[in-house]
């Protein structure tokens, strides 16, 4: 996907963000995302009212070692959503509870959650005022959610500022293959968000490691997702 307008994160000017993808704690002069055991300690939520989805993405991720716990509605999800949780990945779509609900609740909570929405829903204008991390559209891949995880989980290294500019790049890149003045105006929005939010970050972008491309979402935010 080709643009003339892309955003760099290290660059001046107007350019645009990609989309790729604890414990909050204060920049210091110098900060190295973790390089290894990421799975082992990471815990993730799946959050799925399909129970034949649920238990294949909790298989896709133990195949990995990650720590996996899985919740069949909105309900069953606030209810485990505790410090111990690291990575949610939720449904949008669940009957009772719907996964907009459980996300503004998350936010509420006590916890550093890193959250993708994962849902057969396509993202609009509304996704400017929803909290969360990442958004994936269904169907998706073994590799697919295994990269989404891992990428969340060195995010969740980082300071708010940082998280929340990578929120934001997420969200660009969301609305980056839909159409229509009203996705234009709010892809517009989002840009001027990001670009305050760099200019606030300044440079410390520049002293920490990559191990997993994480940054690519911040780089070029019409790049293709995933």
């Amino acid at each position: 996907m080709d643009h003339a307008a892309s955003t760099e994160l290290h660059g001046s000017g107007p350019t645009a963000p990609s989309n790729r993808l604890a414990r909050d704690a204060p920049m210091t002069d110098s900060v190295d995302a973790p390089t290894g055991g990421v799975a082992s300690d990471t815990t993730v939520l799946i959050v799925e009212d399909e129970a034949d989805l649920a238990d294949t993405y909790s298989v896709w991720l133990r195949q990995d070692d990650y720590d996996v716990e899985t919740a069949y509605g909105g309900d069953e999800a606030l209810a485990a959503l505790d410090p111990r949780i690291d990575v949610v990945v939720l449904d949008r779509r669940m009957p009772n509870i719907p996964g907009d609900a459980v996300l503004r609740k998350a936010r509420e909570r006590d916890g550093s959650y890193q959250i993708s929405m994962l849902t057969a829903v396509e993202p609009d204008e509304n996704v400017l005022d929803l909290p969360f991390d990442e958004y994936l559209t269904k169907p998706i891949d073994r590799s697919t959610m295994v990269e989404t995880v891992e990428c969340l989980a060195h995010r969740r290294t980082l300071d708010e500022e940082l998280q929340e500019l990578f929120r934001l790049a997420s969200k660009h890149s969301a609305l980056e293959p839909r159409d229509g003045e009203v996705i234009e105006q709010a892809r517009r929005q989002l840009q001027e968000r990001i670009e305050r939010k760099k200019a606030a970050i300044g440079d410390r972008m520049d002293e920490l490691e990559d191990p997993v491309e994480q940054f690519a979402v911040v780089e070029n935010p019409e790049s293709p997702r995933f």
